[in-house]
């Protein structure tokens, strides 16, 4: 056999495709047949400990595709990982081991003796390495091919890129405030710019459809207190006269006069009104469920988060930060039940304007080097005690009993400014083999995505059997949720005129199979 071997076509188009083996024998067959397999098979796989590669190396879990010959680690390992030069422990029926690894330029070097040389380096950044397994009688051998998989990306990171951001949906040049809030699977963006206002209405947010409405209302409107029910949407007129709307663009009085809208509590609108000289907590339709504590935030809040769960029999809502009733900032927790309003904690640094969502994240064990999946609660920016807008992200765990700074990979890139009273609304979109539907759909206005790259599966990926996937059948699309951050004002007040578009970047991933 020549030291170097050129590649057929086979194995670099799919390596899941068995080869006719290298064997100077005539007599020496490769099995094909998955059934008739087991002098030849490998019945163990896993990379040997090296610590100047990656801690816990020897813990990543590999599959073993005997019917399809091939082996891969469908978590991939971290960005960065060099897999040029590792050691193999494998375990076979057979006597035989050979390997070949893949050059750049797509020959392969020298056959690797593993049965003599069990400790010898192998090169997978190339690509899949190929193994020959021959049998201990000599007369029969199978070809595998072993991937190691590395992520192209950080899949842990919340990634907000610089390509992917637009202007606010409005007929005005230069609005001056904004509200956006989610109802019946469409997003409402309020705008004005002093002189009037402009409602604008998608149910793609990822195309940038929008249907753009300058509104024919003579009230003045108090825009930070937009808010949602699940069935309607409300706001506050500028003399506290309470608005309702199916549509957004239709509003009629409610005959209600409050202070500040809360928000929405399922079909229900939680708020604080004025009775005498003390503050009640209200809803509509009418109801009071009693006064209002001195430490509770009256104005500033974030929009309520929902959440379940089994210890109570109805859904609850939180709410985070603002302002209390003496103009001090709280870093308190709130939470509503239904019947009454409880202080659950306060861990997060007091300021106004914090906007927080419930986010599925992914994590790395770094034992095993595998993804897994993590509801939490994220809190992003804000007005803190000396005026300074909060750059920082935070995360929960607990639903917003505890919150701690969230590493890295999830706080906002340094192009993008901290700021106060952002919206985020979070919208799933359809992906199909990489790609997402809606990414070359029309958009209105004017008011274009610059677009952002999609993440790839790393490029040796090997198909095959996959035991943590997150596809339990056959998978062609699947559903990619991304963030969305209307706005947002900075240290002095000025209205940033962006919708950013951000995505963990594990779930651009096509679920492995």
């Amino acid at each position: 056999m020549s030291n170097l071997v050129k590649l057929s076509s086979a194995v670099v188009a799919a390596a899941s495709l068995m080869l006719s083996a290298c064997n100077s024998s005539d007599d020496t067959t490769v099995i094909n047949d998955p059934t008739d397999n087991s002098s030849t098979a490998i019945t163990a796989f896993s990379l040997k400990t090296n610590k100047d590669v990656l801690n816990n190396l020897d813990s990543v879990y590999f599959s073993i595709d005997l019917n399809a010959a091939i082996i891969f680690n469908a978590d991939s390992l971290p960005y960065g990982t060099d897999v040029s030069a590792l050691s193999v422990n494998l375990t076979t029926a057979g006597g035989g081991v050979k390997a070949f690894s893949p050059n750049a330029d797509g020959t392969e070097t020298a056959e690797i003796d593993l049965a003599a040389e069990p400790s010898t380096k192998l090169n997978f950044s190339q690509g899949p390495v190929r193994v020959l397994i021959t049998s201990l009688d000599g007369e029969h051998q199978r070809e595998y091919h072993v991937g190691v998989n590395v992520h192209k990306v950080v899949p842990d990171s919340l990634f907000w890129s610089q390509m992917a951001r637009t202007s606010l949906p409005t007929v005005f040049s230069d609005p001056t405030a904004q509200k956006s809030v989610k109802l019946n699977e469409k997003a409402y963006c309020l705008t004005t710019d002093g002189s009037g206002y402009a409602m604008a209405v998608s149910s793609d947010p990822y195309a940038n459809a929008w249907q753009t409405t300058r509104l024919a209302i003579s009230s003045a409107l108090d825009v930070k207190t937009f808010s949602a029910t699940d069935d309607a949407l409300y706001i506050l007129a500028a003399d506290g006269s309470l608005l309702t709307s199916a549509d957004g663009l239709s509003w009629t009085s409610t005959g209600t006069v409050w202070k500040n809208i809360i928000g929405g509590f399922g079909s229900k609108l939680l708020g604080i009104a004025a009775s005498g000289s003390a503050d009640t907590f209200v809803s509509y339709p009418a109801s009071v469920s009693g006064s209002v504590p001195a430490d509770f935030p009256v104005s500033g809040f974030s929009d309520p988060v929902s959440f379940s769960t089994k210890w109570a029999q109805d859904g609850q809502i939180m709410i985070f930060g603002g302002l209390k009733s003496d103009g001090a900032p709280t870093g308190a927790t709130w939470a509503y039940d239904g019947t009454q309003w409880a202080r659950i904690a306060e861990s997060l640094p007091a300021a106004s304007g914090y906007a927080v969502t419930a986010c599925t994240i992914c994590e790395t064990d770094t034992v095993s080097w595998r993804l897994k999946e993590t509801d939490v609660l994220l809190a992003f920016g804000g007005t803190l005690a000396d005026g300074q807008c909060n750059g920082n992200v935070y995360l929960s765990r607990d639903m917003g009993i505890t919150w701690k700074k969230g590493d890295s990979y999830l706080q906002l890139p340094k192009y993008m400014p901290a700021t106060s009273g952002a919206d985020i609304l979070v919208f799933y979109t359809t992906a199909y083999n990489g790609f997402f539907s809606q990414g070359n759909s029309a958009r209105s206005g004017g008011r274009r995505w610059i677009e952002m790259p999609v993440a790839q599966l790393p490029s040796i990926y090997l198909p095959g059997a996959a035991p943590l996937s997150r596809a339990v059948a056959p998978v062609t699309t699947w559903d990619c949720p991304f963030l969305y951050m209307f706005g947002g004002t900075d240290a002095h007040g000025t209205l940033q005129n962006v919708v950013w578009r951000g995505v963990v970047n594990h779930f651009t991933f096509q679920p492995l199979q």
